[in-house]
């Protein structure tokens, strides 16, 4: 959020301080709150932060515009001021994350932490969030500083944007370097959008446009005078329109000489920006592919909604409001404390926190909003006012601060301090028991006849660490292995996903690997509850995007497509297995075995699954693979009865160790000592138990390390 927002600010593309653009702000941070509390209340409320970027880009590029006209820019007094500005919320609320996770976190989520305060200081988020994206990175309401990916990119955009503004003022190329940057910013990201959304979302160029889109405003309300663009002057000047402000709502006259007067030109631009607004809220939600054109919807709104003019009467009458205002006012510091709180709920529950919870949580951001912008914000502004003789200690001192508080990130990180859960750093270490390195470092040459591919997603990746195992184990008796696979993508043919866009292609690839003459045994897995839940796969080639409904009979096309690839493989000589779903879900992640993390002594919870849950959770699509495998004439290899009982499933071996890396998937050395299933395929003359072997050599240590006895 741009903390360029957090008060008054005069601008000279106006007379004087706007109260409706405060009210705007208003609008920005409380669809974010409810989007991020509430999702399923405003679906598209993190359009909020592109709102917040056009304004920002509109106040801060004003101010520019009246230094540089004055003759009295300079980077020193810009930077100073974005100091005093981002500086003490920002500081407060990373400081107390530090401390708060100390408290609560695990060892692996506390490190994690502190890299994030270390980039948030150093208005890097964005950039460090890009980097650790991937398939497992770990889940984004449980990361406490996500949020700040906002702010690093506006700041980012502030290291260059004077410079560029300086240079272009004094060449008199302003319009045009505004329309450039604009225009080119908005193309590089509408093209990252379609193919690195990833990158289109973190990365700062992709996004500079919206901020360029609010300077280019502002130059344009300048070019027409310091009244509003949408006054009876500003629209003159623009059309050739004669306009009077304010007339009756929607009055429209035709003058002598065929000349119009829209006497509420501002009001319905206002009510346009406004609906613009409310459906980019509404109509968006977590699964539309954004940033890309459609974030013109939101900033085109916020664009009409300020050209409109404080004198709009939806701008007046709703966003001048004096409870709008104050939300307004308060907005950066409310937008930096609501989401830690709301994540370390989370946290604590191990779910998403009750609706009463979240409410309170709210109501207390507003709180400690204000609180903030009373007693921190205002007193350091005011003592680092240009003519203040303690700006330079002021500054000195919030500067000195912030490197403090990085450079604490940084000793998180590093694990210089240690959490107060340390004593249960057997969680932490399950969540890092993660081992794959890559299909071109996942394949191994044979002696024996014939080659296995492991085929498949993260699911078929999880068994990695065995058959290296098996490979290690016996050289020159093993055949060739090769995995090719791809996280987040079923391995089914035709259809891909709107997340990750090369699912169709990667599907086709396999199926024609597994045709090869050398492949004899072929392993197919998939996250096939996944697949079904995850609410994004749609058909290749479909320019709708429609999302596929497996209920019905486009789930029927997409199984059967399925089973005609497995029976072709069945067909051509090839020995076929489709691997389930194992079981899983939210006991089985190791994070969730801990209770009392707050308060008392926190201790381990050994829990199981029960049988009928695992059934509830994954019968209902175990049974449409095992129809596609009986039909296709191939064998299934189910996950449950590998570790199952009758009666339940464990989530920890006998002494309590975590069996699981996160909800869904093994740990790499559980699998290693464990699961045996592809052991006759890898090493096709060793015939022994599938699982709980009385051969097998390797356990946990009380750490939850694997400790290694190389089979005789």
């Amino acid at each position: 959020m741009p903390a360029s927002l957090i008060q008054p600010i005069s601008n000279s593309s106006h007379a004087g301080y706007r109260r409706d653009i405060d009210g705007l702000r208003a609008v920005a941070v409380l669809a974010v709150l409810a989007f991020h509390a509430f999702p399923q209340v405003l679906p598209g409320g993190f359009v909020g932060v592109d709102v917040f970027f056009v304004i920002s880009g509109y106040l801060i590029s004003g101010i520019l515009f009246s230094d540089l006209q004055r003759g009295q820019f300079t980077y020193r007094e810009f930077y100073a001021r974005r100091m005093r500005r981002i500086f003490p919320a920002l500081a407060v609320v990373l400081a107390a994350c530090l401390f708060f996770g100390w408290l609560v976190l695990l060892d692996a989520e506390y490190t994690q932490l502190g890299g994030h305060v270390a980039a948030g200081a150093g208005f890097i988020a964005n950039l460090a969030l890009w980097r650790e994206s991937g398939y497992f990175d770990t889940a984004a309401e449980l990361k406490p500083l996500l949020h700040l990916w906002s702010l690093g990119i506006e700041e980012q955009f502030y290291f260059v944007w004077p410079l560029v503004l300086a240079v272009a003022w004094s060449r008199r190329w302003t319009s045009a370097v505004l329309t450039a940057v604009t225009l080119g910013s908005f193309a590089l990201g509408v093209w990252w959008s379609r193919h690195f959304i990833v990158g289109a979302f973190y990365l700062p160029v992709p996004r500079f446009w919206e901020l360029a889109l609010g300077g280019l405003l502002a130059w344009h309300t300048r070019a027409h005078g310091r009244q509003s663009p949408s006054d009876a002057r500003g629209i003159e000047k623009c059309t050739g329109w004669r306009a009077q402000f304010p007339v009756a709502m929607f009055a429209i006259t035709e003058l002598d000489g065929g000349r119009i007067s829209f006497t509420m030109s501002a009001n319905l631009l206002s009510v346009a920006g406004l609906l613009l607004l409310l459906l980019s809220m509404t109509w968006f939600d977590e699964t539309t592919r954004f940033p890309g054109v459609r974030a013109m919807v939101p900033t085109l709104g916020t664009v009409f909604v300020i050209l409109a003019g404080e004198q709009a009467w939806p701008n007046r009458m709703l966003l001048a409001r004096r409870w709008v205002v104050f939300i307004g006012l308060i907005s950066y510091p409310l937008y930096l404390w609501h989401w830690p709180l709301l994540v370390f709920a989370r946290i604590l529950w191990s779910e998403v926190p009750p609706v009463v919870v979240r409410i309170a949580l709210v109501v207390i951001s507003v709180v400690l909003a204000w609180a903030t912008y009373r007693w921190l914000e205002k007193p350091i502004r005011r003592m680092a006012e240009a003519h203040n003789p303690n700006r330079a200690p002021t500054l000195v001192v919030l500067a000195s601060f912030m490197v403090l508080i990085g450079f604490s990130g940084v000793a998180v990180k590093k694990g210089y301090i240690p959490v107060r859960l340390q004593t249960l750093s057997i969680l932490s270490e399950a969540k890092s028991d993660w081992d794959y390195p890559g299909d071109d470092k996942a394949h191994w040459q044979g002696t024996q006849e014939g080659t296995v591919l492991f085929f498949g997603d993260s699911f078929i990746q999880q068994y990695f660490s065995r058959v290296r195992w098996l490979v290690e184990h016996h050289a020159g008796t093993h055949r060739t292995v090769r995995f090719y696979t791809e996280q987040g993508c079923a391995p089914v043919p035709g259809i891909t996903r709107k997340s990750v866009r090369n699912c169709g292609a990667f599907a086709a690839n396999g199926f024609r690997l597994a045709q090869q003459d050398d492949v004899v045994e072929v392993i197919v897995g998939g996250s096939w509850l996944g697949m079904v839940d995850r609410g994004d796969y749609f058909f290749e080639r479909d320019p709708q995007e429609h999302v596929i409904d497996f209920n019905g009979a486009e789930g029927v096309q997409v199984f059967s497509r399925l089973t005609q690839e497995l029976a072709q493989l069945k067909t051509m000589g090839k020995h076929v297995q489709l691997v389930l779903n194992p079981p899983g879900g939210k006991i089985a992640d190791p994070t969730n075995l801990i209770k009392n993390r707050l308060v008392a002594l926190p201790r381990l919870v050994f829990r199981s699954i029960p049988i009928q849950e695992h059934i509830a959770r994954t019968g209902a699509i175990n049974a449409k693979m095992r129809a596609v495998a009986e039909q296709a004439g191939i064998p299934v290899l189910d996950p449950a009865d590998w570790m199952c009982s009758a009666l339940e499933c464990p989530v920890t071996d006998a002494t309590g160790i975590p069996i699981f890396y996160n909800s869904t998937h093994f740990r790499a050395s559980y699998v290693e000592t464990n699961i045996r299933a592809f052991d006759e395929f890898v090493v096709p003359q060793r015939k022994h138990a599938i699982f709980g072997s009385s051969t097998a050599k390797r356990s946990l240590n009380s750490t939850g390390v694997s400790e290694r006895v190389d089979r005789p």
